[in-house]
């Protein structure tokens, strides 16, 4: 629930709590305050991209693995400032 209290983001489900922590980090960003309305909205739409393409090209439907797929692409292609 912190994940969605600071982003207003239900879309991301990522079976580990930690994981909302991890993603938070690798984006520059923490759990313990709201996030800025631009860092928001990137990160949705990063998202909604990504899983446009996963689910045309590799044929994933199911948001949790969709999700958890984001995870991983954000932690080996996120840039070094942190942006989405």
């Amino acid at each position: 629930m912190d994940f969605y209290d600071v982003t207003k983001n239900p879309y991301i489900v990522l079976k580990d709590v930690g994981s909302y922590q991890c993603l938070a980090g690798l984006l520059g960003e923490t759990l313990d305050h709201k996030w800025e309305e631009n860092t928001c909205a990137d990160l949705k739409s990063t998202f909604f991209k990504f899983c446009r393409h996963c689910r045309s090209t590799l044929k994933i439907t199911d948001i949790r693995d969709l999700s958890e797929a984001f995870l991983m692409y954000i932690s080996k292609f996120s840039d070094k400032d942190h942006s989405v």
